[in-house]
């Protein structure tokens, strides 16, 4: 599995990243549009700004995790998750493994599933959406 950076700087990218690492994943830095990076460690890892990540973490060997608030949340993830594509970025996964997930799921892009969420059978889940603990 790839190193994941994770976009955005805030209570959420917190969790994305203690949740992340708790199932094996490497997070190597965060990132965020380049006025909110005003700080250069977030949770002990490298902030990048997001006009310099390419360079720093090629999109070749990373996945990004966007991992926003809530003040209109739908809106601002669906452009940043576009703008990073358009970078040549994956958008990463994440199911919990203390999460319920039916055998036969089919993941979307970019989805992140927390603990004590359940999915029964024959669900849909589009692309990036995040579904947060205990969760039916």
């Amino acid at each position: 599995m790839p190193p994941v950076v994770i976009f955005a700087l805030s209570h959420l990218s917190a969790l994305a990243a203690f949740s992340l690492k708790g199932a094996g994943r490497s997070v190597v830095a965060f990132t965020d549009f380049d006025p909110f990076c005003d700080r250069d460690f977030f949770e002990d890892r490298r902030v990048i700004p997001l006009s310099m990540l390419a360079a720093e973490l090629p999109p070749d060997d990373h996945e990004v995790v966007v991992a926003m608030g809530f003040r209109r949340m739908n809106q601002l993830r669906r452009e940043t998750c576009s703008r990073l594509e358009v970078l040549g970025y994956r958008l990463g996964s994440f199911i919990s493994p203390n999460a319920r997930v039916w055998s036969g799921f089919q993941s979307p892009q970019h989805l992140m599933i927390y603990e004590g969420t359940i999915v029964q059978p024959f669900v849909e889940i589009g692309n990036n959406v995040t579904l947060r603990a205990n969760v039916n």
